[in-house]
């Protein structure tokens, strides 16, 4: 779902999936509602998000976590470099 607030494009996704793709995705992938972020780690994952949508870039929120929590990635040439 796409839309426009106060502004700003917003994109949300749902997604509907039984509990062993659930099971399995968990494992897989990192579970952002879990996980304590320093305030730098917060502005970092917005600048990334920021660049890609200014540039049109196609990653995911989630694969943007991750570099930022699990590969430490804290500088946007560093980040560009692993897209």
């Amino acid at each position: 779902m796409k839309t426009v607030f106060e502004g700003e494009k917003w994109k949300i996704d749902l997604w509907f999936i039984n509990g062993k793709v659930d099971l399995e995705h968990r494992q897989k992938n990192l579970d952002i509602s879990k996980v304590k972020i320093t305030l730098k780690q917060k502005e970092k994952i917005l600048e990334f998000k920021k660049y890609r949508q200014d540039n049109k870039i196609k990653v995911s929120g989630q694969k943007i976590y991750e570099m930022v929590i699990n590969d430490g990635i804290s500088d946007l040439e560093d980040f560009k470099k692993k897209l």
